[in-house]
């Protein structure tokens, strides 16, 4: 039966545009077409921006299984987030197909920068790093991509990234689907594995491999195996290598070549364990270990001339670094080291954490088999071989659909005020830009992003000169009134609620989507992990794996890291962000994403202000909420959903005493300790009960009064006046902490082990802090984000490993950092840094920051 919701499909015989989009979209022109799709530029009648349409119609599109399958994959990939990963805006069923609606990228593709040649070393360099990271990414998140290669990597000309496209063959893991039929390979044969080849079960190194295969074109501007039938390939690609980089150009440094060749091992288990091991490897300055012996045998083989089949490369012992992945019908092998750590961890012993660089990697003799049995394997092989028409391309850092517009009633009070800012390269203001430019009329940059001025910090604002409003009025216990002409009697009326005590949140440490950030004895603000957008504020856009002090003199004493912006309120109450800007989160009248701290428009003193995905709110020190940026949902607070690039007051009704930002949500505690929320609520966060949004505050649905608040991705938490703890909202990985993964639109009691003081919430796990400093969390732990030493989701408290008393703790994205005996440690996802260690592995336990004291 077909779906009703579906409208009848008729198609534009001249464009082959569906008639059905025409609503929503205006058809702009074609932008290319494959076997079973077409891409379409259209514009988004609702918002405006110019969108690239790649509408899917399957050979098997009467089978609405088949289509549906293909949505619930296209939905399972919508859920990466990657600045290196293409977006994906929207999924449309069709009658008979898809059309997903994705960002465009102003450039070109991998495959359209190869057409004249070779890339220069360093930009190659540039690519592998970003793909690693979006592939790190993807693997960590339980998805495959199956189908890496120039055509879908496209590279931004405006910011100099290379994005990873077409997940459209990936597969989830977790959710046990895929594209195609069982027992088929997918994928392109140029840069299969062998073991994709043979259909076989696959992780995260098969998508290594190709990576390798794309770096060798890259330097090379050859095609690997160029010119041979699909036959050979299959065998070429099973069983032999090709020829080593210093032989076809002669300006490849040796360590590249040695990392390069680490992938494209044909065995799984002799090449680099992870992408995010390789990654380290690539963007690691220290000597390489192995290295010196390959180079003494690639000397060797020079010297003898070799010209034909070669040595391969492969890692030593890598197996206990490979990403393990939630396998259905297709369950990976166990091995000696994986059953190591099952014991270890079953064992209550912490695991140890992988050493930062990557095992030595060694050349070893070539697998001679039979060639007999190696053309069987390519029968085989050719059998089972389908390549797939890729499905689209997908998006990462996906940014809110809200119409563009600005508080421009509020750039007056902003143009007033003096602004600290470095400067930013002259493209910044167009970082997000979906224009795209034809691969026929444009050229793609060799150069990564554009070179970024000196950054130049102008004198401090001095706050004395600022006029404030004066701070708010105690709120005054009401009076009973008499009766009139009754003097023995009086109205009932029920006195006010005491103002509750509530925790102290020291604002020392705060943990971001993928950066950190700490302010250290002497109120200095350091932060380190991912910088594209100037998130870390150190006047550049490149990130640091180990602390970074934030630009200026300034003398914070809070800090807050949002989606991809930071926030720190000075102690004379200045509130200041830098970073990502393209909803107006940092508060100054603009839209500029600024490398360096920006003031806050307005004359208010805030207690502290926190930074949320894409807006942020703050605090004054009168009790009253304000907040800025994205309102896409809601998340604003004043009842619009406006884009504001200036502050705007909340009305709560009374005096708050704490306040909390998330995604797409906020929530503040009246001074009586009343919780109050509003934003988005599809998943029941806000509490009130419903999953409808609210753009105004409403109340949470208990009688219970809270000392503490924390907003995640998609659930809140609090701790009551008696140290219990309360969440509510989406629990898919046990977030809420009850035991179980039941959702609660109203709050939820967790099954905690003792009182609480503080709770922090991350986007899918939280933290809690107790009265006697102990840390425990529970949630999603598949990067380790929960520190107990495992990667096990815990639906209840489990204790954070090897701390001693926290003074502070932080949750944000996949991650979590605390503060301990004066040190400052962080856990969990660690692909662009963010931990601090001065790596990019991932830690289940607290790994020290390097350098960042308090």
């Amino acid at each position: 039966m077909s779906d009703p919701t579906v409208r009848e499909s008729t198609t534009d015989v001249t464009t082959g545009w569906p008639s059905e989009l025409g609503d929503e979209y205006e058809f702009l022109g074609e932008l290319g077409r494959g076997g079973m799709a077409v891409v379409y530029r259209a514009k988004e009648r609702a918002l405006g921006r110019e969108v690239a349409v790649k509408v899917v119609r399957p050979r098997f599109h009467a089978d609405e299984e088949a289509v549906a399958r293909l949505a619930r994959e296209a939905r399972t990939v919508a859920q990466l987030e990657h600045p290196n990963i293409v977006s994906l805006h929207a999924i449309k069923r069709l009658n008979n197909g898809l059309a997903l609606v994705m960002q465009i990228v102003p450039g070109h593709t991998l495959k359209a920068a190869l057409a004249n040649g070779g890339l220069p070393v360093d930009r190659v360099e540039s690519v592998l790093k970003d793909i690693a990271r979006a592939l790190a990414y993807a693997h960590r998140c339980g998805v495959v991509h199956r189908d890496v290669k120039p055509e879908n990597i496209f590279l931004d000309e405006v910011t100099g990234r290379a994005l990873l496209s077409d997940f459209g063959v990936a597969r989830s893991i977790t959710e046990n689907t895929e594209l195609t039929a069982t027992g088929t390979a997918i994928g392109t044969p140029t840069y299969m594995s062998p073991e994709q080849i043979d259909g076989g079960s696959l992780d995260g190194r098969s998508d290594l491999y190709a990576l390798g295969m794309v770096g060798w074109e890259m330097l090379t501007g050859q095609r690997p195996w160029m010119g041979e039938s699909l036959y050979s390939v299959i065998y070429r690609q099973k069983h032999d290598a090709l020829p080593p980089l210093d032989v076809v150009r002669s300006d490849v440094p040796p360590r590249l070549q040695y990392l390069l060749e680490g992938l494209m091992a044909k065995k799984p288990d002799h090449r680099w364990p992870s992408a995010a091991r390789f990654l380290t490897l690539l963007t690691s300055p220290d000597k390489l270990p192995g290295l010196k012996e390959w180079q003494s045998l690639a000397k060797k083989r020079r010297k003898a001339g070799s010209r034909g089949r070669t040595v391969e490369v492969r890692a030593v012992s890598p197996v206990s670094s490979t990403v393990q992945f939630r396998r259905g019908e297709t369950p990976i092998g166990t091995t000696p080291s994986s059953v190591n750590a099952q014991t270890a961890t079953a064992s209550g012993e912490v695991p140890r954490q992988p050493s930062p660089w990557g095992q030595a990697a060694i050349a070893v003799p070539f697998d001679q088999a039979p060639r007999k049995s190696r053309w069987v394997g390519v029968a085989i092989g050719v059998a089972t071989l389908a390549v797939v028409a890729a499905l689209g391309v997908w998006q990462l850092n996906k940014v809110e659909a809200v119409p563009a517009t600005s508080d421009s009633a509020r750039f007056a009070d902003a143009a007033g005020v003096e602004v600290p800012v470095i400067a930013t390269p002259d493209t910044a203001g167009a970082v997000d830009s979906v224009a795209a430019s034809g691969e026929t009329t444009s050229t793609i940059l060799d150069s990564a992003a554009a070179a970024v001025p000196p950054p130049v910090v102008p004198p401090r604002v001095d706050s004395s000169k600022l006029v404030r409003p004066p701070l708010a009025s105690p709120v005054r216990p009401p009076i009973v009134t008499p009766v009139p002409g009754d003097s023995a009697k009086s109205v009932p009326i029920e006195p006010a609620a005491p103002a509750v005590a509530f925790s102290a949140d020291r604002g020392t440490i705060a943990a971001g989507s993928r950066h950190s950030c700490m302010i250290d004895g002497e109120g200095r603000a350091l932060c380190w992990g991912s910088n594209e957008k100037g998130q870390l504020g150190d006047g550049t856009f490149g990130s640091r794996r180990t602390p970074a002090l934030v630009a200026g003199s300034f003398t914070f004493g809070f800090v807050s890291s949002g989606g991809s912006h930071s926030c720190g309120t000075s102690s004379d109450g200045d509130a200041y962000c830098w970073g990502a800007n393209e909803s107006g989160q940092l508060g100054d009248g603009t839209t500029t994403p600024r490398n360096a701290p920006v003031r806050v428009s307005g004359s208010a003193s805030y207690r502290f202000v926190r930074a949320g995905r894409l807006h942020s709110c703050g605090l004054t020190r009168g009790g009253a909420v304000q907040c800025w940026g994205s309102s896409g949902r809601g998340q604003v607070g004043d009842g619009s959903r406006t884009v504001r690039s200036t502050p705007v007051s909340i009305a709560l009704g009374s005096p708050a005493g704490a306040l909390t930002v998330g995604a797409h949500h906020s929530c503040a505690l009246t001074r009586t300790g009343e919780a109050m929320c509003w934003g988005r609520n599809e998943a029941g966060q806000l509490g009130d009960g419903t999953t409808a949004d609210h753009p105004t505050p409403v109340s949470v649905a208990t009688n219970e009064r809270f000392i503490s608040i924390s907003a995640g991705s998609a659930h809140t938490c609090a701790v009551t006046t008696s140290g219990d703890a309360y969440c509510w909202g989406q629990n898919t990985y046990g977030q809420l902490g009850t035991g179980g993964t039941a959702a609660g639109p109203t709050p939820q009691k967790v099954d905690a082990p003792g009182a609480f003081s503080t709770v922090v919430a991350g986007d899918s796990h939280t933290c809690g802090r107790t009265q006697d400093a102990r840390g425990f969390c529970w949630g999603r732990n598949v990067y380790g984000q929960l520190g107990d030493g495992s990667t096990m989701d815990r639906p209840r408290p489990v204790a954070i490993r090897g701390l001693g008393a926290l003074t502070a703790l932080n949750a944000s994205g996949a991650h979590t950092c605390g503060v301990s005996g004066g040190e400052a440690y962080c856990w969990g996802w660690n692909v662009d840094g963010q931990l601090g260690s001065g790596d990019q592995e991932s830690a289940s336990a607290p790994a020290r920051v390097a350098g960042a004291s308090r």
